[in-house]
C-alpha cells in the first residue's frame, strides 16, 4: 500500500511564492514600526475609552452596551500593545457586564474603571506584584456578579 500526498495549489501559496514579494521578518518587522509610529496616540485613546467608560457607568440610566463596546476596543488595542494587565481589567469589565447582575452593578463598572486608571499608570504598570493584587481585586468583583472570567485575571 502507498501513500499519496497531496499538496493543492492556494491562492495564498501562490503569492507568497510570486516574485518581488517582501520576507515575513520584514513584513512584522515593519508592521511592528508602524505600531510604535501610532502608539502614543492609541495608549491616548485608551485613556479616553477609560474616560468615557466612568462617564457612561455615572449616569443614571447606565448604558451597558456602549460601556461593553469601549471595554471590547481598550481589551483589543492594550493587547495590540503589550499591556497585557490593561486588557485583563478591560476583559473583567466585559465578561461583568456580560452577566444579568453586572449590567446593573455601577459600583463594580467603577472598581473597573479605577483599576484601568491604577494600571495606566507607570508606577503600577512596571510591578508585577502590583499589577496582580490589582487583577486578583477585579477577579473577587467579578466572581460576586458571577461574571466568569476565563483565567483572564
Amino acid at each position: 500500500m502507498s501513500v499519496r500526498r497531496l499538496f493543492p495549489t492556494t491562492r495564498l501559496r501562490d503569492l507568497m511564492n510570486a516574485p518581488g514579494g517582501i520576507a515575513v521578518s520584514t513584513a512584522l518587522s515593519r508592521a511592528t514600526a508602524a505600531l510604535e509610529e501610532i502608539r502614543h496616540q492609541c495608549v491616548d485613546a485608551i485613556d479616553d475609552k477609560i474616560e468615557n467608560i466612568a462617564r457612561l457607568g455615572a449616569s443614571p440610566q447606565m448604558h451597558a452596551q456602549a460601556i461593553y463596546h469601549a471595554a471590547d476596543e481598550i481589551f483589543s488595542e492594550a493587547g495590540a500593545f503589550g499591556m497585557t494587565e490593561v486588557s485583563a481589567a478591560a476583559y473583567s469589565l466585559c465578561a461583568l457586564l456580560s452577566t444579568n447582575e453586572g449590567m446593573r452593578a455601577a459600583e463594580a463598572i467603577a472598581v473597573h474603571v479605577d483599576a484601568l486608571r491604577v494600571l495606566r499608570h507607570p508606577d503600577v504598570c512596571n510591578d508585577a506584584a502590583r499589577c496582580a493584587q490589582v487583577l486578583a481585586g477585579l477577579k473577587a468583583v467579578a466572581e460576586r456578579f458571577g461574571a466568569d472570567q476565563c483565567g483572564a485575571c
